[in-house]
């Protein structure tokens, strides 16, 4: 595809790949590989890489970007690695903002259907609709990575197709998001991290960043549009600007609080997908689920409900008892934020997690 494939079946060329990796862990104690274009590379090679990577390290992660030449997710996971999900991105995300959105903007991906973004929130099992993992801890899930445009540009795009031609004076103004744009970036990141097995974030992501295209040759006739690929650009088009930081710092400090609450909440990444029930409301963008935390060891049971529903706030029904809402549209706080009891209405285009002790 990129017109530099190499032979992985020859001897040498596996040792190469398999030394290296070896060096890496031994000497810079790097503890997870992602192989660009996996599916180039024999099952061989595959399987050898595995097998030395987890005599140095038993918990090494090992990431494919699971195409070039075919697409082999579901042989990976029968090999023991983890894949990217594309999957998942484009049923929450969409392919292309113009033409196929997903249900974070009131759409449906093609050949996407509510049942199928079930299963990608249990980690997207070869037992259910879609389905590519042998197990959850496979799917590595993500809306943003360095290929396409940025999840914030995307949001711009698909809101306001103009804006994929439009030219921004500077990077400020670019990066800046609006109410809506600053509402299904935080319902993304959410629903990203409420879905079963590894959470994947790429750089920025967590601020809103865009790729305004720069040109100091003074002969790409795209400048300061947003570029949706950027890999021929060494310049600031792909640097990252911290201090970008304060300019959505709300959404910043939300995924700062979603990555600690995911971490300390073991049912929202690594649940038995039995435990996922999802409840029915009338209108298919809003999914709701409850959580188990019983298999997972989670103290606590989550109640969880993304409404994708651009236009309409939906109210929930809650189990009984009483709900701790641990993140909502405005924050998210996971030493919790207040309870409630009964009902809840949630927003357009935002979500809710709440959660409950459970009982022995």
């Amino acid at each position: 595809w990129t017109g530099n494939d190499i032979n992985t079946r020859n001897e040498y060329s596996r040792k190469l790949i398999v030394e290296s990796i070896k060096y890496w862990m031994t000497e810079y104690h790097i503890d997870g590989f992602r192989f660009d274009l996996a599916g180039i590379i024999d099952w061989k090679t595959i399987d050898v890489i595995r097998e030395e990577a987890e005599k140095i390290n038993p918990n090494v992660i090992l990431i494919a970007e699971p195409w070039g030449g075919e697409y082999k997710p579901y042989g990976f996971s029968d090999h023991g690695w983890s894949s990217w999900n594309d999957k998942l991105r484009n049923g929450f995300k969409g392919y292309d903002p113009v033409n196929d959105r997903g249900l974070l903007f009131g759409s449906w991906h093609h050949g996407c259907n509510r049942f199928a973004l079930e299963n990608f929130i249990r980690g997207t099992i070869r037992s259910g609709e879609h389905g590519l993992f042998k197990t959850s801890e496979h799917s590595v899930n993500y809306i943003e990575a360095h290929d396409g445009y940025t999840f914030a540009d995307f949001i711009k795009i698909a809101l306001n197709n103009d804006k994929r031609n439009h030219v921004y004076q500077n990077q400020s103004e670019a990066t800046t998001l609006e109410k809506k744009e600053l509402e299904i970036a935080k319902l993304g990141a959410l629903a990203l991290f409420v879905s079963q097995g590894i959470t994947m974030i790429h750089e920025g992501q967590e601020w809103g960043r865009a790729k305004v295209i720069v040109d100091h040759t003074g002969i790409d006739p795209n400048v300061g549009r947003l570029d949706h690929d950027s890999y021929n650009k060494d310049n600031e088009t792909n640097w990252l600007n911290f201090n970008e930081i304060n300019q959505n710092q709300d959404l910043f400090n939300y995924y700062k609080a979603l990555i600690k609450l995911r971490l300390s909440s073991p049912a929202l990444r690594k649940s038995d997908p039995h435990d996922i029930e999802f409840k029915v409301y009338n209108d298919p963008l809003h999914v709701t689920f409850s959580i188990d935390g019983k298999s997972s060891g989670d103290k606590y049971n989550y109640f969880v409900s993304l409404n994708g529903n651009l236009k309409t706030s939906h109210k929930i029904d809650l189990p009984k008892g009483t709900w701790e809402i641990v993140a909502y549209p405005r924050k998210c706080d996971p030493e919790g934020i207040r309870s409630i009891k009964t009902q809840y209405r949630v927003p357009a285009s935002s979500g809710i997690i709440l959660r409950q002790l459970r009982k022995k």
